[in-house]
């Protein structure tokens, strides 16, 4: 994946089309996050995140809050994560783009947690999970079940965690 991405990143760069260099380090940051590679991937999710704002691409601009929100998140780093996520939810909601919204709300959820204020946590989760119903997204539905079972389960409140963890469970069945 990441030669592809590489040969991708360079044949933009060689016509000079800032929107699939924008789209490849995207993906690229991606890949080092998920891979533990986390200074490379702040690196070029911050650069991209400059170049998303320079160009006026707002999807680029919504995706690299949130995945500078996940990088931070994945370093521990709450207070940065919790900033970007904030920023990609507002940015997505002003572009209308309502499934990166989801994905901020999930985050701030995240966030929230880590941050232990689980009824925050719960709040942000909720919403993203309101906005799965609407989208009619049944598996992002169940994981959305799943996060706001382990919050209750972090709150102690073991009946509600089995109960979203049930819900869950039937949503991913169905």
């Amino acid at each position: 994946a990441l030669d592809y991405i590489h040969r991708q990143l360079a044949a933009a760069e060689q016509i000079g089309d800032k929107r699939r260099i924008a789209n490849a380090c995207n993906n690229l940051a991606f890949i080092y996050n998920a891979t533990g590679e986390f200074e490379r991937a702040l690196a070029i999710q911050q650069q991209n995140l400059q170049l998303a704002v320079e160009i006026g691409y707002a999807r680029i601009e919504c995706i690299s809050n949130l995945n500078l929100a996940s990088i931070y998140l994945n370093t521990g780093n709450t207070e940065q994560a919790g900033a970007y996520a904030l920023a990609g939810l507002r940015h997505s909601r002003q572009a209308g783009f309502e499934v990166f919204a989801l994905f901020a709300e999930l985050l701030v959820g995240n966030v929230s947690l880590q941050q232990n204020d689980p009824l925050q946590a719960i709040r942000h989760l909720e919403q993203a999970l309101a906005t799965s119903r609407t989208m009619e997204s049944r598996v992002t539905e169940s994981q959305i079940l799943v996060e706001i079972g382990k919050t209750y389960q972090a709150m102690r409140c073991f009946d509600q965690a089995r109960g979203s963890l049930h819900e869950a469970v039937a949503v991913a069945e169905s």
